[in-house]
């Protein structure tokens, strides 16, 4: 089995990339990256720009590990599910950005999503 990790290149996410490799070492487990796509044109963040700071991390890790990338057709926590289902990891882990407005459980909705729906447990981690 395996630990799946949604991975942006957001501080959530690089704080959710250090929990999933400490424990992928800990539990002897490999490790896959689901790497997320732009939300909009205008989105600074790059697939290209998350994905170097994701391999110059892993390139350090003692874990195996795979990188996919999130499908151009699905909502990103739809995608995570839909790796979930597929992969069946041992967890889940993602980066949890809190908001002071938005949905009553003070998340985004991809991260309400995967919580309630996801068929294994899921870590959520944050970076303060």
């Amino acid at each position: 089995m395996s630990i799946l990790l949604a991975y942006h290149g957001t501080d959530e996410s690089n704080a959710a990339l250090e929990s999933a490799i400490e424990l992928a070492q800990a539990l002897g487990k490999s490790l896959v990256v689901l790497v997320a796509r732009r939300e909009s044109a205008d989105d600074p963040r790059t697939v290209e720009g998350a994905e170097d700071k994701l391999w110059d991390r892993l390139e350090c890790a003692a874990i195996s590990f795979s990188v996919r990338h999130a499908r151009a057709d699905l909502q990103i926590g739809d995608d995570i599910l839909a790796a979930a289902h597929e992969l069946k990891p041992s967890m889940v882990v993602i980066g949890l950005r809190g908001r002071a407005h938005g949905s009553s459980l003070g998340m985004g909705v991809n991260a309400a999503k995967v919580l309630l729906e996801a068929p294994v447990p899921v870590l959520t981690v944050t970076s303060h």
